[in-house]
């Protein structure tokens, strides 16, 4: 189950929480806010209360833009008593600009947006003296700094509105911190519970989806962010092609280069549709041989690939002289995209051997 944390505005007081009226200075609207007020006991100092029955705007300022997607209220009481006086018919809105959060006006919505909640009321508090929390679920996904409540009645009582505490929240993100791990090593210790909800980017679905094994009732997004594979891949030094092949790279064989000759290679890069890959502007092309037994290093080919960004062509060229130099039989390459963003993405592994004549 996805969890939640509570956030509250910078400072609990009038330039960050606003209402369009108070009974009193013993009922300001940042009191409603504050979690050193006391939920049970007398309603005075402790809560907000409206000078009015009917439409009320309720403004809280976050410091900051965030995502709210679940809201935390206790409604008004006093000792357990006056629950008629607590709010009741609402509806949520955002917004990103000041003059909106300024503006109290009931019937006023300008650069405000309405969001969709899971309830249009807030429920009556429990006829007793005790915490009653109540949650419900906003659906959202634009970060706003502001956000507003608007609210048209409450349930029944006579010439004041009270909310004894309101708490926007946010859905909590898990970062995973990966040092020294292939991809496989990272999902292997993700255990999916019903409605995880993860992310990816950076990284194709097939590579995610081949080392996962889904239950039942598990709707994914899958949502890891700026994993370079081949930084993983370049610390695992007895790596096996099988094992590569889980992560769904592309395995490709270089055919044999002839010690002492010239050696020629191209392909283009596409997808798995055929398509060009997209962003190869200011692109390089980085490709490291390294033993197949203990994994060291037997050549560095960067500087011998060419990318065409435009064709999406990538050209592979040996000279006698660069074949000549070579003293072994087979290694194992890793060939990788560095985007100009900084993203470098490991695209295709495989033997290359060499007859040395």
């Amino acid at each position: 189950m996805p969890t939640f944390s509570l956030v509250y505005p910078p400072a609990h007081n009038d330039t960050y929480v606003k209402a369009t009226s108070k009974a009193s200075t013993s009922y300001w609207p940042y009191y409603a806010t504050d979690p050193a007020k006391s939920l049970t006991g007398s309603f005075t100092s402790n809560s907000w209360d409206a000078a009015a029955a009917t439409n009320q705007r309720f403004h809280i300022d976050l410091g900051s833009a965030k995502i709210v997607t679940k809201v935390y209220y206790e409604n008004g009481h006093s000792s357990g008593g006056y629950t008629n006086i607590g709010a009741k018919v609402f509806t949520m809105w955002g917004s990103n600009t000041d003059s909106a959060f300024a503006e109290l006006t009931y019937g006023t919505d300008t650069n405000w947006t309405q969001l969709t909640t899971e309830v249009s009321q807030f429920d009556q508090h429990a006829a007793a003296d005790s915490a009653d929390p109540k949650y419900f679920l906003v659906t959202n996904t634009t970060a706003y700094r502001y956000y507003a409540f608007k609210i048209s009645t409450n349930w029944g009582g006579a010439g004041e509105m009270n909310l004894r505490r309101i708490v926007l929240m946010t859905t909590d993100v898990i970062t995973l911190t990966v040092a020294d791990m292939t991809l496989a090593q990272v999902l292997d210790s993700i255990v999916l519970t019903q409605h995880n909800a993860l992310a990816v980017q950076d990284m194709t679905l097939a590579q995610v989806l081949d080392n996962l094994t889904l239950g039942p009732h598990s709707p994914i997004t899958l949502l890891v962010q700026n994993i370079v594979l081949g930084m993983y891949l370049d610390n695992v030094p007895n790596l096996s092609l099988a094992k590569l092949k889980t992560l769904g790279i592309k395995e490709y064989n270089f055919p044999t280069i002839e010690k002492g000759d010239s050696y020629e290679w191209e392909t283009n890069l596409t997808d798995d549709m055929g398509n060009i890959l997209l962003g190869l502007t200011a692109a390089t092309i980085s490709c490291i041989v390294k033993s197949q037994y203990d994994h060291s290093i037997l050549a560095d080919f960067s500087s011998k690939f060419t990318l065409t960004s435009g064709t999406g062509k990538l050209s592979f060229n040996l000279t006698p002289a660069d074949t000549s130099a070579i003293t072994w039989a087979k290694g194992i390459y890793w060939l990788k995209i560095n985007y100009a963003s900084g993203v470098t993405r490991t695209i295709q592994y495989g033997e290359m051997p060499v007859d040395l004549g």
